[in-house]
């Protein structure tokens, strides 16, 4: 179990990049000693960034295996450059293709472009997640879907 949390541990990222236009702070907490939970910054360019975090239902090592294969379903999407909505699908059909029918996994991601000061996100059931602005104006991210691994064609 020590190595599979190592390993876990080792997919989050280590240290939060310097971002342009971006503050960005992190914390996970685990209760067991693998789990679902999951966070990512994947820095695509000197303005673009994807920011995600998501949760595997259930504990424990299945929960902790479905999560390693969000992480790198997410990254090689966005390796490949594919929209947001695309990499939703694509990981959409893995989860409910390749997992029991009572695992799902609730995500939110968004691209930031600080260049132009836009975003663009989607959120699979997980909590509407607040955006915080320069001025400390607060809104919250409400639009979404359903979770992920739930319907095939979501």
């Amino acid at each position: 179990m020590r190595v599979a949390r190592d390993i876990q541990k080792g997919l989050l990222p280590g240290r939060i990049p310097d971002l342009s236009g971006l503050e960005v702070e992190a914390l996970i907490r685990f209760c067991l000693e693998v789990a679902g939970d999951y966070y990512d910054i994947i820095p695509l360019d000197d303005f673009r960034t994807v920011l995600s975090i998501g949760d595997v239902a259930g504990k424990g090592v299945g929960a902790a295996l479905l999560m390693a294969n969000l992480q790198a379903s997410l990254r090689t999407t966005q390796a490949m450059g594919v929209s947001l909505s695309e990499s939703a699908e694509k990981i959409n059909r893995l989860v409910f293709e390749n997992t029991p029918s009572d695992m799902f996994i609730t995500f939110f991601f968004v691209l930031v472009d600080s260049k132009n000061g836009c975003l663009r996100y989607v959120n699979a059931g997980h909590n509407p997640p607040f955006l915080i602005d320069q001025k400390g104006g607060v809104k919250l991210l409400s639009k979404g879907g359903i979770l992920f691994g739930v319907l095939e064609d979501a």
